[in-house]
Formats: structure tokens, sequence, C-alpha cells
């Protein structure tokens, strides 16, 4: 049976626990109770990016480290640097934009769900995506595909509510259609052309299916064209302009070769985006089954009848069949679809009268996923398994709430089955707010926070920092300046822009060794594989001395201080005196 739209006529009436549940979970993805230091390198250049943008006002061509960046649109670029206008240049304002997208994605589905099923299939609909574990982590991380995720997602939305319109005379399309425009061109100006050949080739093959081109058409019409060019064409032509080479890296290389070609060294087996869903939509993955009542059917009659769920199944099955085949795999690209896995889920959930009661299997199944956590977590923060100095509290911490959770969901849910699901989303509820305070020390641990720290800390007026042999972008956005880069290899993100340089940034190891030998005080994070170059004696390179070190020693600050000099064994520098 489709599902027909449900005016809800209560409006003062008291919330439904689900709804608050949501409510928590929304405020959770918000909430930033700790200070947790950027992670490179994602972390680093979507907030680098941003801040070289204010600094030069330069809000065309994007820039990282001075140099020029032309691998994403500015979109998600001039959201952040908005939020650092308003906030401050800090982590929070970084993550901000990314968690408002969240949020909003889920208010979109809360109220779509509930016009169409009622305040319960709203309210689970914005748990199941916002609580889910890709959809809560992604939120809390600088990048750009949460923004990607709404953008698309109100495609999606705006698609249908055509679809309804188009099939009711007193609806008007002309909305719709341009909604639909204007989020394609949103993620245009997000990701690129997957912004619109994605939404636009789900259109197409919904409209093959199930016979009816007249949405179709409808987004044809000139206001939402005309929205859609207005909105994308103006930034790409600019930059075209700017940079003579802009067309062949963008369009070439950053769409197609990053498609069809394995030079990214990401190609995963056809099923990775298979286990991504089922470990990213966790703990609601033993809950898909059900989706089976959502299935619209095998004949064309059938999908044709039910054009909510067939357009959903349509978009979920491209996204993911279209990124398989690709020789570029990573793990947020198949995102765009748990929010319509997390609709499809609660439309069905809501029209099953035992709908908020686990089966048997279900609860058996995730009772054990959440002891299997617990034990983890305990195991990890009283042994010590884990080598991360100062997990042992958080990890105890997050074992407690795991523990509640698992004797919450395996005895509450026995002794009340109807309330089995309410009991499954207030316990995962628990945990996401108890591994909230696990984070600062995995970002410390994860992250170059111990080397901006030691920057901090010991320099001084005058002194030149280099980064050579890798770039760790967070430095740049905590320094406020870009650094001098050195033995910067050609698989670098930089290696285009090193091609357009005009800030004198990239050093000649001629230059390095020049400058560490000579009067200035220098620091320099160098990568680990560069070491051995203190060992040539052609190098003829003055001792350095080990000021920090980070991300398991991949990374270390050495001074040519000649002060108080500690020569330290270049193959060993985890056992080095600070």
């Amino acid at each position: 049976m489709a599902v027909q739209p449900c005016r809800v006529t209560r409006k003062f009436s008291r919330p439904l626990p689900e709804t608050l549940l949501a409510i928590l979970f929304g405020l959770l993805v918000l909430v930033e109770p700790f200070r947790v230091p950027l992670i490179d390198p994602d972390e680093g250049r979507y907030a680098e990016i941003p801040r070289e943008m204010l600094a030069s006002g330069d809000y065309v061509i994007p820039h990282q480290n001075g140099v020029v960046y032309l691998e994403k649109p500015p979109l998600s670029y001039w959201l952040v640097a908005g939020s650092f206008r308003l906030f401050g240049e800090t982590e929070e304002a970084a993550r901000l934009p990314g968690k408002l997208a969240t949020v909003g994605t889920m208010l979109a589905l809360f109220l779509f769900a509930r016009r169409r099923a009622g305040e319960r299939a709203g309210a689970l609909a914005a748990t199941f995506f916002g609580g889910s574990l890709l959809g809560f982590g992604l939120a809390r991380i600088v990048l750009i595909d949460p923004l990607l995720t709404a953008a698309q997602t109100g495609a999606v939305l705006a698609f249908v509510s055509l679809v309804e319109a188009d099939a009711d005379s007193r609806l008007r399309t002309r909305a719709p259609a341009i909604a639909f425009a204007v989020a394609a061109a949103a993620a245009v100006l997000l990701k690129g052309l997957v912004g619109v050949i994605l939404p636009g080739g789900a259109v197409v093959l919904w409209s093959l299916v199930t016979g009816r081109w007249g949405p179709f058409r409808r987004l044809l019409a000139p206001l939402p064209v005309a929205a859609f060019l207005v909105l994308a064409v103006p930034w790409h032509v600019a930059a075209a302009m700017r940079e003579p080479q802009f067309l062949s890296f963008y369009f070439v290389h950053e769409h197609f070769e990053r498609f069809l070609a394995p030079g990214h060294r990401r190609p995963g087996p056809p099923w990775y985006f298979v286990a991504v869903i089922a470990g990213g939509f966790l703990p609601w993955t033993p809950l898909l089954p059900r989706l089976r009542a959502a299935w619209p059917g095998r004949s064309r009659a059938a999908w044709a009848a039910r054009p909510l769920e067939a357009f959903l199944w349509i978009w979920i099955l491209l996204v993911v069949v279209f990124f398989s085949v690709s020789k570029s795999k990573l793990i947020p690209y198949v995102h765009p679809v748990f929010p319509s896995l997390a609709l499809l889920l609660a439309l069905t959930v809501s029209r099953d009268r035992h709908g908020l009661e686990l089966r048997p299997w279900e609860r058996w199944t995730l009772t054990g996923f959440l002891g299997l956590l617990s034990a983890a977590a305990a195991l990890a923060g009283a042994s010590g398994l884990v080598a991360i100095p100062g997990i042992q509290a958080p990890a105890l911490a997050l074992s407690a709430c795991l523990l509640a959770g698992f004797l919450m969901v395996g005895s509450v849910s026995s002794i009340k089955p109807a309330e089995g699901l309410r009991v499954l989303v207030a316990s995962w509820l628990l945990f996401l707010g108890g591994a909230l305070g696990a984070l600062p020390v995995y970002a410390r641990w994860q992250g170059t926070w111990p080397i901006v720290e030691a920057i901090g800390a010991n320099r001084r007026p005058g002194d030149l920092l280099v980064q050579r042999g890798d770039y760790a972008p967070s430095i740049p956005f905590y320094e406020r300046q870009v650094t001098l880069l050195s033995a910067i290899g050609p698989g670098s993100e930089l290696t285009f822009g090193r091609g357009l340089d005009r800030s004198g940034v990239f050093q000649s190891d001629e230059e390095f060794a020049r400058v560490w030998n000579g009067p200035h005080r220098v620091l320099a994070v160098l990568h680990r594989d560069v070491l051995k170059e203190w060992m040539e004696p052609k190098r003829n390179l003055a001792p350095y001395r080990i000021l920090a070190t980070a991300r398991r020693d991949k990374y270390l600050l050495v001074s040519n201080d000649p002060v108080r000099i500690v020569l330290a064994a270049p193959t060993s520098p985890a056992t080095q005196a600070w």
C-alpha cells in the first residue's frame, strides 16, 4: 500500500517520547562539551582553506597554505568562513556548518515523514539518520559530506513533493521544482558534477520505471533551469577566467579520472559500500530486513502506485551502484543514502501495529552488539591495551554507558516488549553521550595537536617554521600563517597548486639545508621518513633537537637551536628524550 499524506491535527498535544528522544539526538549532534583538536588531513584542510579566504579576501580561488587548491568547489569553504566570521577561528566554528546541516536534515526528515505518516514516523526518521553511527560521526568532523547529504536530501524530498503535486491538480508544482534546482545547484557547489548527475539520474530512472514523465518535464521548465544555472555556473566561469588550467584539472582529473582511474589507491571490493551501510547504520542495522515491506514489488504498476518508496529505493540503489563501480572509494561517499534509508525504515515501522516491539532476534542481536562494545571499552580502559595516554578514564565511562544500554535493551524490552525500540533509542543516546568524553583524547592521539602545543610553547619571534616530508594542514591553521614546505612528494594534494605556485612556499633540498644550517632558528615538522637525511654525510645537516612527536611518532617537531642540542638517533625517534 502506498504511503498517503497524513494531515496531523494535534497541534498542542504532548509530544511523543520518540519526538523528545529525536530532539535530544539533535542537541547531542550540536553540543561540543570539550575542546577537540582538528585531526589531519581532512579537518585541517577544510578549516585552513576558509581561514585563508578570510585572510586574503579571495573567495573565488581557494588556497591551502598559500597554494591554489581547486579539487573541490567553494560552497563549504564559504560556509565555514562565514562561521569563522561570526564565532571566531576555532574548531567549534569550523565544525558548526556540518552539524547544522545534519540537524537540518533531521528536521527535514521529521517534517516530511510527519506530514505523510504521523509524528512517530517523523521522529523515528530523524533519529534513525542523526543517531546512526555514520550520521552522528560525520556530523562531528569538518567535512563536505554532511553538507552534500543535506543538499541531496533536499533534492530527493523536493522531487517526491513534486510527484505528489503533479498527481494532485490542487497543488502547485513550481515551488518543489525550483527547490529541486536550488538543492542540486548547492550540491554542485559542494562536490561537483555528482551533485546533479545523481539526483538527475534518479529522476530519469524513476520516470523510466514508472512511465510518468510529467515531473521530469517540470524540472526542465524555464524557472528551475534558470535557478540552477544562476546559482551553479558563475563560480565555474570566474574560476576558469582566473586559472586557465582549472577546467581540465577540475573536470577531467577530479571528476572523470578520479572515478575511472585507480591512481588514488582507494579501490575497495565491489561490496565495499554494502559493508559501510551495514556498519554505519548501527545500531539500527538489525531493523533493515523490515524494509521488505517497503519494496514496491516486481511489476511496473506496483512501482508506479508507490512513487515515494519507488524513488527512495531508486536513489539508494543508484548511489550505491554508482560509487561501487568507481575506482576511488571512501566511506563518506555513500552517506547521502542514509536519510532515505532512515525515512523508509521510519515509514515501515510506523505503519506496523507492533513496530516499536523488537523481534526476538533483533533484541538479542542488539543486546549482543552493545554487550561487545561494553566489554571492549572496559577491556581497553582497565588493562591499557589501547596505548593512548589518558584513554583509561574515558573508556571506563564509555563502558559504563554501554553496560547500562546492554542491560536496558536485554531486560527492560523483555519485560515490556512494546517499549523495545524506545529503549534501544534511549540506550544508544546514552552511549553516544558517553562517547563524547573520549573524543578529545582520541583527537590528541590521532592528530598533530602535541606538535601544535609544542610550537606555541617554543616558538620565538623571528623563528622560521618549515614542514618537510609531508604536509599537516592543521599547523598553518593554528599558527594563523602559511608554512614553508620542503620535500613534498608528487602524490601530495598540493601537486596541482605547486605548478601554479606564486607564493614561494616550496623549498628545494638545497634551500632547506641552507636555511637549516643558517643563522636563524628553525622549527621543522618532519615526517619520520626524512630523518635518514641526517645520517647522510653529503647533506651535512646540523643536528636536530626533538621538541615533540605526534601520531605515534609519525611526525616530529625538531629545532636546529644550537643551545642544549640533543643528538637524536634518526632510526628510533620514539626513544629520544624530548
